[in-house]
């Protein structure tokens, strides 16, 4: 099952008793047994391009979300928003994205360069 663990056997779909091979079935009728499984917890490493966050890496669940995800900073640039590495920018990953790569990622940081003031006028120029 990806991005999640086997953790056994056991004898309710909640909770239960474990099943090994030292369990001694005492049934004697057909008899169902559930699988238990944990979602993996991967690490996010986060590469802001010559940038700086804190944390640079964080550790997530499968199938659970990201969480509260940090603001990056760098000179001469506004932060956009965070995209798994490998996908497309638009991709956004946000606190409320839930984890669905089933292995340590890079999260990429989307950022544009901040608009000098020439640059401002030249396009206010151009919407007169």
């Amino acid at each position: 099952r990806t991005g999640y663990s086997f953790e056994g056997w056991y004898t309710l779909a909640s909770g239960g008793s474990k099943v090994t091979t030292s369990t001694k079935v005492t049934l004697t009728s057909d008899h169902t047994l559930y699988a238990h499984w944990t979602a993996n917890n991967y690490t996010v490493t986060l590469n802001v391009n010559g940038g700086s966050v804190d944390p640079t890496t964080m550790s997530v669940t499968y199938n659970s979300t990201y969480g509260s995800l940090p603001t990056p900073t760098k000179a001469g640039y506004v932060f956009l928003w965070w995209f798994i590495e490998g996908t497309e920018p638009d991709e956004k990953v946000e606190d409320s994205t839930v984890v669905t790569t089933p292995n340590d990622h890079l999260l990429q940081c989307g950022t544009r360069p901040l608009w000098s003031s020439t640059q401002q006028e030249e396009v206010s120029a151009q919407h007169r």
